[in-house]
């Protein structure tokens, strides 16, 4: 089955053929980010790769490594679950390297007219319009649809320049503000939501990390008429940081301020951040963003921020 990865959509749409790239028996994921985030384990020799952190935008003659984490989901079980993202791109010539799953990707000839690079049949957008209008520096919305030991894969959610783990405080407390976009699929309806507010706050002294995603807005629907919020905020509690990421908490969802069940029994729920960027040993990371997911018997809901 064709897999769509459109940012935390994630549905399963026509049938047709798999995404391509490479595979390999070694994920080559690293919790650390190395100077200026080079974690990728890529060769970087062809330019210089970044002393500190260089912006996603910026056109020079140098390589960095990318980091991210995303909601994936196969064509077979249809299940969802987190999965990390490394990697690396040149600013100048827009060669991008990507490892997920074990599965390589490469397009050294960068974006084509619509931001989209492929390597075979696997095709990666890197765009921060997905559903995302604010200006980020290091991070960015990820989109990616690939072929993994015969199956089909649909992924969706953060990457870009992660902060290196020297670099984080190990006190203090920080807030970022930004946007958040989220899904929900109950009783075979999907809505998206978006247009969404995230406020992030992070002690370094603590070690934890709580999100508020909220204002959201009904985006898109799967079926015909009106359909009323069954949402308005979600509640991403007492993640931990470990490195330069962030994971593990509760996930709540609530509407009117009260908590809501669309997912029914056998809730399983799972959050992954990153902090990207920074000023080196001076003050916190620059920019935040992650992902989550919550499913269970009656229903799924997934979603995704970035702040600065």
């Amino acid at each position: 089955m064709r897999l769509t990865a459109t940012i935390l959509i994630l549905t399963l749409t026509a049938c047709g053929g798999g995404g391509g790239g490479g595979s390999s028996d070694d994920d080559n994921i690293s919790s650390g980010g190395g100077k200026g985030g080079t974690d990728s384990g890529d060769d970087l020799s062809d330019g210089p790769t970044n002393l500190r952190y260089t912006p996603l935008s910026a056109g020079v003659d140098r390589r960095s490594a990318l980091t991210g984490v995303a909601v994936r989901v196969g064509s077979g079980d249809g299940d969802l679950a987190l999965t990390r993202v490394t990697g690396s791109r040149h600013h100048g010539s827009d060669d991008l390297r990507l490892n997920i799953d074990g599965t390589s990707f490469r397009d050294a000839d960068g974006a084509d007219l619509y931001g989209r690079y492929r390597s075979g049949d696997a095709v990666v957008a890197i765009d921060g319009r997905q559903g995302f209008d604010g200006d980020y520096s290091y991070v960015t919305a990820y989109d990616h649809t690939y072929r993994r030991d015969g199956t089909d894969y649909a992924a969706s959610g953060i990457v870009g320049i992660a902060t290196d783990p020297a670099d984080l405080p190990s006190s203090g407390q920080a807030t970022y503000t930004g946007e958040a976009v989220v899904s929900t699929v109950r009783g075979g309806r999907v809505v998206r939501y978006g247009m969404g507010t995230s406020r992030v706050s992070a002690d370094f002294g603590t070690g934890r990390v709580d999100a508020t995603l909220g204002d959201f807005g009904v985006v898109s629907h799967s079926v015909d008429g009106a359909v009323g919020a069954q949402l308005d905020t979600v509640r991403l509690q007492n993640m931990r940081i470990d490195g330069n990421r962030f994971s593990g908490g509760t996930v709540r969802v609530e509407r009117k301020g009260s908590t809501v069940d669309l997912t029914g029994v056998n809730t399983r729920s799972q959050s992954q951040g990153v902090f990207y960027g920074g000023r080196g040993d001076v003050g916190p990371p620059d920019e935040v963003g992650g992902v989550f997911t919550s499913q269970g018997a009656s229903g799924r809901v997934t979603g995704a921020y970035l702040a600065d």
